[in-house]
């Protein structure tokens, strides 16, 4: 029998992710596979499909619809970054935090067969990312500090864990 897989709601079900805020989104691999580099003791190293990821990220980033990319890390297993909705006036944001989440997933799982075959990237498992992602609303600017500092601080982080 097929394994029966439920979407996790939204964190916020009260809160229009079209209109304008920062979120904190963290995405992972299927069961943290270890798909897009290492981190070592010079900080996290991306492999081609690491860069791929990282730059599909940042082709999210576009001032003139008031989306934009802030601080993000690509890790072995999983990505943080910040994104703003909304930060164009002029401009009424059509694409919700979902709508961008998904359509970054989806640009990444159809060129990742491609990237296989030219033996570029990894093969995953079963599934590239999980089914949902993790969001965070950042409410001021305190809290955006702080989690950028976060996002910046991962690498080290990863590699305290790392030691015995």
């Amino acid at each position: 029998m097929r394994e029966r897989r439920f979407k996790t709601p939204l964190r916020y079900a009260g809160h229009d992710y079209r209109a304008p805020c920062s979120v904190h989104v963290t995405i992972c691999t299927w069961r943290h596979q270890r798909l897009f580099g290492a981190v070592d003791a010079t900080g996290m190293t991306l492999n081609g499909a690491g860069r791929f990821v990282e730059s599909a990220l940042l082709l999210l980033h576009a001032p003139s619809t008031g989306i934009e990319i802030d601080t993000h890390v690509v890790m072995p297993d999983h990505l943080h970054a910040i994104i703003h909705l909304g930060t164009n006036p002029d401009v009424d944001t059509t694409a919700s935090i979902p709508d961008l989440v998904g359509s970054f997933k989806l640009r990444i799982l159809k060129s990742w067969p491609g990237g296989v075959r030219r033996g570029a990237w990894p093969p995953y498992d079963t599934h590239l990312w999980q089914l949902s992602y993790y969001d965070t609303l950042i409410r001021n600017d305190a809290h955006l500090d702080v989690t950028r500092e976060y996002i910046i601080g991962n690498p080290g982080r990863w590699i305290e864990r790392a030691q015995p």
